[in-house]
């Protein structure tokens, strides 16, 4: 029992309680019949311990004499009718819990029903060692709380949209679905349509979302850096002193919170590019785009294939079509299912991307340039877009970037000749594996929609 119900129930006995205190008491006896228990054996004591002093102050003269007694105050007596009643409903219920076999057998116990104040999803923990030995694991939900890590990247989903990837070491506390605060540590935010106004505080500052993407790095000598990736924040320093942030540059908040513009630079974020994007990991050739230069067909590598996530989650307004929608291999296009992803379904679309360097003068198939990988998504992909036509289709649904830049031959050749294209989609609908060959001109790209439901309850395990 805490130590401030042994002071109502003293100041009970004694009859020192304020109303407000008696109503505080009566409320803890009629919440459990336990306490209601508790609370008629200590006025049952107590009557009988008084009783027991006062016989043996008697003495013959006494008996003679009426005793007299305390006078009962109406709240007491109704507060031990409250308890007596709890207490006769928990003996009424002895019977059904120590009952004979055939009744316990077949009759089933009532469930407390526990009230889920949880608004946080685990959806990614790379690496992730906690300082209280906590275990977190893909697929947790959290409400409130304080994250320490020590070192690794953990990826948060808000039942809002807004998804937050922490670094360790941080320190970093969860307070509301919109707002939260970032004590140390490396932090990117991500803000979809209706999530706006999104919070994050630091030591130094408080960050107010304005519809963006943006990182916050916090500094072991107490300043701070806030870097916007796209759309704009508003940051507000210790001396109330505000300041507009849109995408593409950052600020830098001393110790004592002094606000100063400094040079845009997001290599800082890097490493958790692929976790803030919803990306588990990757294998052979894949790389993650950076964010600069924004335009597709300036980005070239004759080693890698490059991975671009188009923007923010959207709920399609009309139904979409794809090229393939089920798990399997793929090296001629008389093989793709097609399939149809339907209106209203809320989905993150990505660009994979080969696109070698100074492919302009070959012209022959002789100059091809071959190469492999696998990624794995956290979340379902639910379908592959991999002919030109339907790619520029959707250019305009999903990404900005893509519509913007004419580009030529792009998709596979899916026509089964040793310099054609091959694509895995796995059984568990969640790795896209390449095998991919480019000569001349050409741009090998697939669009890949990914499942992005905010009530999605699995998620692959940890890396």
């Amino acid at each position: 029992m805490s130590s401030h119900i042994d002071f109502l129930l003293h100041g009970y006995l004694d009859e020192t309680l304020t109303p407000e205190q008696l109503a505080e008491l009566e409320t803890w006896i009629n919440a459990d019949p336990a306490n209601a228990r508790r609370f008629a054996e200590t006025v049952y004591l107590d009557e009988r311990l008084e009783a027991e002093i006062k016989l043996q102050q008697f003495s013959a003269e006494d008996l003679e004499t009426p005793v007299s007694r305390k006078p009962v105050r109406p709240a007491r007596i109704i507060a031990i009718c409250l308890a007596l009643a709890a207490c006769l409903l928990l003996i009424a219920s002895i019977p059904y819990w120590y009952g004979d076999s055939h009744q316990a057998s077949n009759d089933v116990a009532p469930q407390v029903e526990e009230v889920d104040d949880s608004f946080v999803t685990i959806t990614l923990v790379e690496n992730v060692r906690t300082a209280t030995g906590q275990e977190l694991h893909a697929g947790d939900r959290l409400a409130a709380d304080q994250l320490h890590l020590l070192e690794g990247v953990l990826h948060l989903e808000f039942d809002s949209g807004v998804e937050v990837t922490l670094e360790g070491p941080a320190q970093y506390q969860i307070e509301t679905v919109e707002r939260t605060h970032l004590l140390s540590g490396l932090l990117t935010a991500t803000v979809p349509d209706g999530a706006e106004g999104f919070v994050v505080t630091t030591p130094q500052s408080e960050i107010i979302d304005l519809g963006t993407a943006f990182g916050v790095a916090l500094n072991e000598d107490g300043s701070s850096i806030v870097t916007v990736f796209d759309g704009e924040v508003e940051v507000i320093g210790k001396s109330d002193e505000k300041r507009r942030l849109v995408e593409g540059e950052s600020l830098e908040l001393n110790s004592q919170g002094a606000v100063s513009k400094v040079a845009f630079s997001p290599k800082r974020f890097e490493k958790l590019w692929p976790a803030a994007s919803g990306i588990v990991r990757s294998t052979g050739a894949f790389r993650f785009a950076p964010p600069w230069p924004r335009r597709l067909d300036w980005i070239e590598s004759d080693a890698n294939i490059f991975v671009f996530p188009e923007g923010y989650p959207v709920v399609l307004e009309h139904p979409c079509s794809v090229n393939i929608d089920a798990p399997g291999r793929y090296r001629r296009e008389l093989q793709l299912t097609g399939g149809e992803i339907p209106a209203g379904t809320r989905v993150r679309s990505f660009i994979l991307q080969f696109n070698p360097e100074d492919q302009e003068d070959a012209a022959a198939p002789e100059s091809d340039k071959r190469i492999q990988g696998s990624i794995t998504f956290t979340k379902p992909i639910l379908g592959l877009i991999v002919r030109e036509e339907e790619l520029r289709a959707t250019d305009g649904v999903f990404s900005l970037r893509g519509g913007r830049v004419p580009q030529f031959k792009r998709g596979l050749e899916l026509n089964g000749s040793p310099f054609g294209d091959g694509i895995v989609l796995s059984e568990d609908r969640r790795t896209v594996r390449l095998d991919v060959s480019v000569w001349g001109p050409l741009i090998d790209q697939i669009r890949v929609i990914v499942d992005a439901s905010l009530t999605q309850g699995t998620y692959p395990s940890d890396p």
